[in-house]
């Protein structure tokens, strides 16, 4: 799973949904996704993420990193593993990754899957996306996140 920064509370709570609870994972009406059409080999190498909204319950956040900055490096290899590295923070983690359909990709790390809607793909951009409803002490909680890479 894509790692959640630590000073954004929405986003440490869905990581840690993520590990302790089981979750549903819901989408869009097709109308609302921009259903990019890809190939697997467009996904290989490394991205930087330079731009993330993320939606709890309505209420949104958007955060911009310089690229020079380089908060999330998430790399696609063509053996079908990917690693999401946060130099900030001296970690990494490992996982698989593949299509899950023409604008899907599903990511696993530690037994765990989480599937992303490709938004847009070009030769130095890539959009993901990801919707979810959790259950969290007896609230239902909204989430929404769109992540945006360059090469």
């Amino acid at each position: 799973m894509l790692k959640i920064k630590k000073n954004t509370l929405a986003r440490l709570t869905l990581f840690m949904l993520m590990l302790c609870m089981t979750f549903t994972i819901t989408s869009c009406s097709e109308d609302e996704e921009a259903n990019v059409q890809v190939s697997k080999e467009m996904l290989i190498g490394q991205w930087i993420l330079v731009k993330d909204v993320v939606t709890v319950n309505g209420e949104s956040e958007i955060d911009e990193y310089p690229v020079e900055a380089r908060e999330e490096v998430l790399t696609f290899n063509s053996d079908g593993t990917y690693s999401d590295q946060w130099p900030s923070d001296n970690e990494i983690d490992y996982g698989t990754w593949q299509m899950a359909a023409d604008d899907k990709i599903m990511l696993t790390m530690d037994g765990e899957s989480i599937v992303l809607t490709l938004r847009e793909l070009t030769s130095s951009k890539l959009v993901l996306y990801y919707e979810g409803v959790f259950e969290d002490l007896g609230e239902t909680i909204y989430y929404q996140t769109e992540m945006v890479y360059v090469k």
